[in-house]
């Protein structure tokens, strides 16, 4: 009967067309490009959690730490001991107050210049690994961009390579959506880092 007819070759092609790709297999269209965007995900994350580890608290300013340097120091101005708790405690907090009171007796502006100077080096300390985290937000879309280039040109090639009169334009759309994975990449990757940098 004309019913029980199998159908159509087109009919398949038109199905298999529409069986969505998995994330694995939709990366693995952005070419050799999702190579160094994958690295700098991965350089991304791991400043991330050593800064998130560096900038706790209690490596910055101790809870009661400066509570403590005034009872260290007390009523006559006990210098030494309160700059031998410093040295105990070791974090940003207790080595710029110990470059001041190093600095004791010299005068306001000795003091002053000391707390400065120490207080900027430990905060382009803290900053240090941010500047990964920053390299990766600018380079991880210009890398995706640069990948949606090539892609494009190598479908727009190919398109204009083929001989079918047929089915062109759908070939160049999967060029295109392929191409343009990894820009996706590219943004994915530098928006949660952009995020995290004004949060650290």
């Amino acid at each position: 009967a004309a019913g029980d007819d199998p159908p159509a070759a087109g009919d398949q092609a038109k199905k298999k067309t529409k069986e969505k790709l998995s994330l694995l297999q939709l990366l693995q269209k952005g070419g050799y490009v999702m190579i160094p965007l994958a690295l700098c995900s991965i350089a991304g994350l791991a400043s991330t959690v050593e800064r998130s580890i560096s900038l706790q608290r209690r490596n910055v300013i101790p809870e009661g730490f400066l509570s403590e340097v005034k009872r260290k120091l007390g009523a006559r101005a006990n210098v030494k001991a309160a700059a031998a708790f410093c040295e105990e405690s070791a974090s940003a907090a207790s080595r710029t107050v110990k470059a001041g009171l190093d600095k004791a007796g010299r005068g306001v502006e000795q003091v002053e210049k000391a707390l400065e100077e120490t207080g900027a080096m430990e905060i382009d300390r803290m900053k240090r690994s941010l500047k990964v985290i920053g390299l990766v937000i600018t380079i991880a879309p210009l890398l995706g961009l640069v990948g949606t280039v090539y892609g494009m040109i190598e479908a727009f090639e190919t398109t204009a390579a083929s001989t079918a009169a047929t089915g062109k334009a759908e070939q160049l759309a999967n060029g295109i959506y392929e191409a343009l994975v990894t820009t996706a990449t590219g943004l994915t990757i530098a928006i949660p880092m952009m995020v995290i940098y004004y949060l650290l």
